[in-house]
């Protein structure tokens, strides 16, 4: 097979989006998360191109823009999805201190494992405990269609707040590895550029929606989007949290009538009606969009992936270690803020997109040498095949009470 005639890549890049809505449909049967069958795939046509002579090695840069795209769209789905209300302001407290506490003490937690194990100092050792405490987006929304409403949204948050917290933590960990100030200066920094975040979050949702709300261009959409990737790219090289920019937009596009007061004045009996539009158009165009850039990273990943690493039982050891770290940490947490029971929310805290950029992200000098790759390829595949067995007993517990009702 010619892999480098054009028509050839356009057939296999198709038949991997249909397979890849194949998986969508397996999964909404059986609960098996479809990234974790895509990750399968992509070892599939890793180990197949090799019979060709043909290495997948050189495509990390392509995995890297793959993860930040899709990340930004999976997130804009998740908070387009989200009302906030009064009634809601308890939910919305809890998945914010649930994920925030329950990252901290996994990240400390699997940090204390790496300085333990390996000649770390707890800051190197962070940089790989913050990516390995965070709850995947890209996984746990397309998982959880099937859930109850409340159940659903708390994890929805909690996801949302974790990928935040995690590139926090993560950056704040490499500020202070990099940086020749004192740790106080670096925490003012820190605070400095999360208020601005804010600020950058809620200016920028008013004046997109301002110059947007009367546009009657089809191709309105894409310039949107066109714009949100210039805010993600510019925040990020300007040091400031660009996914807090991201959620804050969905969430004001879908609370619009509450967080577009001041804008009311300006309103024609139309606007109303066009933003709703825009919504719905917007929620369309980043749904489809997800999928396929969810679809291609999580194949493209597991044609990364070295299967060799795998066999090592110390790697598995270690592996088993943070894994307890991650559940254990989660049990606790969920016990103190939930009142009905811990099921299946301690199941479901798979690792995945967000968990590997970061990593790939940790710069050589500041690397610890002794931790394999196959940790946190472990790690992402067993988390991913517990939140399967949650979300399978969870769908058994909600036929039985269906029937009995």
């Amino acid at each position: 097979m010619d892999f480098s005639n054009p028509l050839v890549i356009i057939i296999l890049a198709s038949v991997i989006l249909v397979i890849s809505y194949l998986f969508g449909l397996v999964a909404r049967r059986t609960n098996v998360p479809s990234v974790l069958l895509l990750i399968l795939l992509g070892i599939g046509i890793s180990e197949y191109l090799k019979t060709y002579g043909i290495s997948s090695y050189g495509i990390m840069p392509i995995l890297r823009i793959l993860g930040i795209i899709g990340l930004i769209m999976i997130v804009l789905e998740a908070a387009m999805d989200l009302k906030i209300s009064k009634e809601k302001y308890s939910l919305i407290g809890k998945s914010f201190i649930s994920a925030f506490v329950i990252l901290m003490l996994t990240a400390t937690s699997i940090a204390g494992i790496i300085v333990f194990l390996f000649d770390a100092s707890f800051l190197a050792a962070m940089l790989y405990g913050a990516p390995l405490a965070i709850i995947s987006s890209a996984i746990i929304i397309p998982s959880i269609e099937n859930m109850v409403q409340h159940k659903k949204e708390f994890i929805i948050y909690e996801s949302a707040f974790s990928d935040i917290f995690g590139i926090m933590a993560f950056y704040f960990s490499l500020s202070l590895l990099q940086s020749a100030n004192n740790g106080l200066s670096v925490m003012l920094s820190f605070l400095f550029y999360l208020l601005l975040s804010v600020v950058v979050a809620i200016v920028s949702s008013y004046i997109i929606v301002f110059f947007f709300k009367d546009m009657k261009s089809p191709s309105r959409l894409f310039l949107l989007v066109a714009i949100l990737f210039i805010l993600y790219s510019g925040s990020e090289l300007l040091n400031l949290y660009p996914l807090i920019i991201v959620l804050g937009f969905g969430l004001a596009l879908a609370n619009h009538e509450k967080f577009f007061t001041i804008l009311r004045n300006t309103y024609n009996p139309e606007t109303e009606d066009s933003i709703i539009k825009i919504k719905k158009e917007f929620q369309l165009i980043t749904s489809e969009t997800a999928f396929v850039l969810r679809t291609f990273f999580f194949v493209v990943f597991g044609m990364t992936i070295n299967l060799s690493s795998l066999l090592s039982f110390n790697v598995f050891m270690i592996s088993i270690a943070i894994l307890s770290a991650i559940y254990l940490s989660r049990f606790v947490i969920l016990k103190l803020l939930l009142k009905d029971g811990v099921m299946p929310e301690l199941t479901l805290a798979p690792r995945g997109l967000l968990t590997i950029l970061l990593l790939y992200s940790i710069p050589a000098s500041l690397e610890v040498t002794e931790f394999d790759q196959g940790i946190f390829l472990y790690v992402i595949l067993i988390t991913s095949l517990v939140m399967t067995y949650g979300l399978i007993l969870d769908g058994r517990k909600s036929k039985s009470e269906t029937i009995i009702k």
